[in-house]
This record gives structure tokens, sequence and C-alpha cells, in this order.
């Protein structure tokens, strides 16, 4: 025996499908401004970074509009290191996007767009790994910390150096190679939304920034999850030892061999001086010949040589 479904089945139908399409409305509505937002952030971003120039390459060898370097570029997945300096661009290109070349990465910006978005996912994996979302509404010297802030923040110094600011409550204030502080990235771009999947080049040209707002809205979190860490996160697949260490640090690689050359030089100078100072002391009071001191002068020059040739 079939049930004749009354007028009540009907409405039911129509009310619970009236109720989906709704739903889809309001999340493709919500998608949207998501999107709006995230081009905002990454206009507001290129404007100070490059002038929104996709074709720049400064002195130090940030490329682009969004003045990427090679450890960034590797977090994003577009570049190999081969060991050679941080912004050479002496490693290779990992071919993603269709992207061989730095040439062919400055010639297209929407390249550049998707780039830069997966970065700052990667980025927002350490974030959260490291726990500084924690820090997402609390003030830090007269500025709300915000989850667009942080990325900002962590694109001008690194995530290392970004987390020394937080954890230090504010009182160490990390600067970048142009001597930018943390608090300046921080407050100039705090409160826009981010998004996972990148606008377009046009889309963002189109945006129209407002700066930082100190506002908090709820971030479309890159990479998906909430943005809060969890008790046992899991730990971010670093792209290269020079990102692993430069996250646990605040330093590059390059930036410590630099430093450590610096002093091992100084340490070298001084026993250069003081092997040349007791040779003539030793002349002077006649205990040395001119031969031997001729003879300590030529083997200060080649470990002077040898050593120069290993700092290179």
């Amino acid at each position: 025996m079939r049930l004749r479904l009354g007028p009540s089945s009907h409405l039911g139908r129509t009310t619970w499908r009236s109720s989906v399409v709704s739903w889809l409305i309001f999340g493709m509505i919500g998608l949207a401004v998501a999107a709006t937002g995230y081009a905002d952030f990454l206009k507001a971003i290129a404007q100070r970074e490059s002038s929104l120039n996709p074709g720049i390459v400064n002195s130090q060898g940030y490329a682009g509009l969004f003045q990427m370097g090679t450890l960034a570029m590797t977090d994003a997945g577009y570049y190999r290191s081969n060991g050679s300096a941080v912004n050479s661009w002496g490693g290779t290109f990992t071919g993603k996007n269709g992207v061989t070349s730095l040439n062919m990465f400055l010639a297209n910006p929407d390249l550049q767009v998707k780039a830069i978005t997966a970065y700052y996912a990667k980025l927002q994996g350490y974030i959260d790994y490291f726990g500084l979302s924690q820090y997402v509404g609390r003030t830090l010297n007269g500025t709300q910390i915000t989850a667009s802030g942080l990325i900002a923040g962590a694109h001008l110094v690194g995530i290392g150096s970004l987390k020394h600011y937080l954890d230090s409550g504010g009182s160490v204030v990390p600067r970048d190679g142009n001597n930018v502080p943390v608090t300046q990235y921080i407050a100039q771009f705090g409160g826009y939304a981010l998004a996972a999947v990148a606008p377009t080049f046009a889309e963002v040209l189109a945006a129209s920034p407002t700066g930082g707002t100190g506002s908090n809205p709820l971030p479309t979190n890159p990479g998906g999850g909430s943005p809060a860490s969890p008790i046992f996160p899991t730990p971010p697949s670093f792209s290269n030892p020079d990102a692993a260490f430069a996250a646990g640090s605040g330093y590059s690689m390059a930036e410590f061999a630099e430093l450590f050359r610096l002093l091992f030089g100084a340490v070298l100078f001084l026993w250069v001086a003081y092997t040349f100072v007791g040779a003539y002391r030793g002349y002077v009071s006649g205990k040395h010949t001119p031969f031997f001191v001729s003879k300590i002068q030529i083997k200060v020059v080649i470990v002077l040589l040898v050593f120069m040739a290993l700092l290179r």
C-alpha cells in the first residue's frame, strides 16, 4: 500500500532545498569577501615592497612584486638551492606552475601572486607550529596582533625573529637588512583577511587597501585548519636546512656564516699581530736572527693565504 505524501511533505522538501541554496549563496559571498580582503592585503604588501613593480630585483637579490628571496621561493616550492649564497639565484627552479627561470618569474605577475600565496601558507604552518597564533588579539607596543600582521612580520624578518619578538613581550624588536622594525609591518599590515586561493594580479591591482586597521577579522587560514595551535602540532616540513635553521634561530645560515668569518678574521688578525710583534721583539733583543724573522713572516703569509682561500 502506497502512502500519499501530503502538502506538508512537499513543503519540507522545498524548505530543505531553499536552505541548501541559501547556505551555498552565503558561502560564495563569504569566499568572495575573503578573497577581496586578501587581495587588499597583497596589494598593500606589494606597494610597500616594490611599488607594484613585478620586474624589479633589489641590490640584495630580492625579486618581484613581493621581493621574494631564494629561501621564500624554496618554501613556496619554486626554487631549489645548490648551496650557493642566499639570493644569488645560482640554484635551479623546480618548474612549479611552469616557472623555470628568474626572468620567467619576473615576467609573470600572476605567478608571483601564486608564489607569495604558497609562501604565506608555509609561514602560517610555521606560525601554528611554534604556537604564535596564541598572540592574535593581544596588544604589544600599542599594536593589536592580527593573523595578517603575523604573516607580514614573518615576511619581513623571518619566523625565528618574529618568534623572538612575540616571546619577549615586545622588548626585543628585530629589524630587516634595511633597518625596518618588525613592529612597523605588524601594525601596517594588520587586520586584513587571509585566503588559501591566490587572486589574479588584476584583482590585486583593483584592490583598495586601507592600511592597518587594528581589527581582528576571522581569517580564512592558508592551508586550512584552525588558526589556533593544537596541543600536539604537526612539525612543519622545512624545505631545506636554511629554512629550518632560520626558523629556529631567527638568522639565515648565510648571516651566521658571515658572522663566523668576521669573528675568525678578527682572531686571525690578533694572531698575526702577536706573531709579528713577538718576532720583532726577539730580533731587537738579539734572540732571533734576521733569517729566523724572515721564516716567521713567510709562514704567517702562507697561513693567511690558506685561510683567505678557505673563507671565501
